[in-house]
């Protein structure tokens, strides 16, 4: 490597570093913030108590089928539907918070690199929503299996390797949302316009498609990419979707490739 090649990445890496943190702080000095941030456990937790209660009240009039394919695991992180909204506010407000603010100017006089500040706002919006999300899941999953267990109906245990890949991977599935917010926000410059989108593609789409003739009804659950992704928090796979790791993987290039379209007109776009 010549010196000048290894002396420009060592500048990149500084500016990376000093990225980060101007993001860190930004970030924070948002309002919003600590209010989303407070809200994720609250709603999680409200709807994991509620999908639970639900789940074990119901299993004694189960089928022997029906019990066969009771997966206390998922029914607990249910409560990612709603997780995924508040977080996917956390990525948008990540970006647009600027755009309301005029705060973009600043900060491309601070880091005029557009990929690494694209890079820095994304690291930081994934790590602090992988931390939320992880202890939000985990809270979510205890809550729940102590509830389904009142009513007597199996629970699982983190001693299971898959439930604990269920719930990390609720963790991780909330922080890739963020960043799919962080993209859709990018590229539509507007709270507003990046949350209506956010909403439709994972909450509302999904749940209308139930209406849509059979065949095109079994395609959307088995290949739009939320409901894919979130067949990681499956312990007992549904055979007719998508295995939870594949249906992760098309979740997570759906968000790689929209992320990278946002960094195109991000890199071109007057800030």
């Amino acid at each position: 490597m010549s010196p000048t090649l290894a002396g420009r990445r060592r500048s990149d890496l500084r500016q990376l570093r000093r990225a980060i943190a101007n993001e860190w702080r930004k970030l924070w000095s948002v309002r919003a913030t600590a209010a989303t941030l407070i809200a994720l456990p609250i709603v999680a937790l409200l709807f994991s108590w509620m999908f639970s209660d639900g789940g074990g009240r119901t299993y004694n009039t189960l089928t022997a089928a029906e019990r066969a394919a009771f997966d206390p695991a998922a029914i607990s992180l249910q409560s990612h539907l709603m997780a995924q909204m508040v977080v996917g506010v956390l990525g948008v407000l990540a970006i647009t918070a600027e755009y309301s603010t005029g705060m973009n100017g600043n900060t491309a006089i601070a880091v005029p690199r557009r990929g690494i500040l694209f890079l820095a706002k994304t690291l930081v919006t994934f790590a602090v929503s992988l931390a939320a999300g992880t202890a939000t899941a985990l809270t979510s999953f205890l809550l729940g299996q102590a509830v389904i267990g009142g009513y007597g109906a199996p629970t699982a245990s983190l001693a299971e390797p898959a439930v604990v890949r269920a719930v990390v991977g609720m963790g991780v599935y909330l922080a890739i949302t963020a960043v799919l917010g962080l993209a859709v926000g990018i590229l539509t410059r507007s709270s507003a316009g990046a949350l209506g989108i956010i909403v439709a593609a994972m909450l509302v789409f999904p749940a209308l498609s139930q209406n849509l003739p059979a065949t095109a009804a079994d395609f959307v659950a088995k290949f739009w990419p939320s409901i894919a992704g979130s067949q990681i928090m499956t312990v007992v796979p549904d055979p007719t979707l998508l295995p939870p790791l594949t249906g992760f993987v098309l979740f997570y290039m759906t968000v790689i490739v929209t992320a990278l379209t946002a960094f195109l007109v991000f890199r071109r776009r007057d800030i």
